[in-house]
């Protein structure tokens, strides 16, 4: 994850641009953190402290990976978990950046769903495309649309 508390993360954003790289920021919530409904406010913070003083971000990718989502153990995303997090990312950050994606135990059966969630620019995908059908699958689901 690019972000961090240590206020370093818009240092690497900046260098991985300088550098002609796509910086990709991930974002999360913990599970606590989703229960409280406090989802929107603390991913846009981290995205905030990723980008302060980043003064062209149009080569940013952002990818809102929440931390109850992901790894075996994960569970995944509902669209209606995401969609408020994804509105509120699109409204301050959709324009300035090159996407935003979403992963959290992305799979086929609910690729379609999420690709659907307003302010969804892609996939971020992670044991689906462990083997090739996985992620023969994932490609021709998401050129399906």
């Amino acid at each position: 994850m690019v972000t961090n508390p240590s206020g370093t993360s818009q240092v690497k954003v900046a260098a991985t641009l300088r550098h002609g790289l796509t910086p990709l920021v991930c974002v999360g919530e913990s599970a606590e953190v989703f229960a409280s409904r406090g989802s929107v406010a603390h991913v846009l913070r981290q995205v905030r402290a990723a980008l302060a003083g980043v003064h062209d971000t149009s080569g940013v990718l952002l990818a809102y990976e929440p931390i109850w989502a992901i790894g075996s153990g994960g569970r995944p995303a509902d669209p209606s978990d995401i969609a408020e997090v994804f509105a509120a990312m699109a409204g301050e950050w959709g324009e300035a950046v090159r996407g935003v994606l979403f992963g959290g135990s992305v799979h086929a059966s609910n690729a379609l769903a999420t690709l659907d969630v307003e302010g969804v620019d892609g996939l971020f995908v992670g044991r689906a495309a462990w083997d090739v059908q996985g992620y023969i699958e994932l490609l021709d689901l998401a050129a399906s649309r």
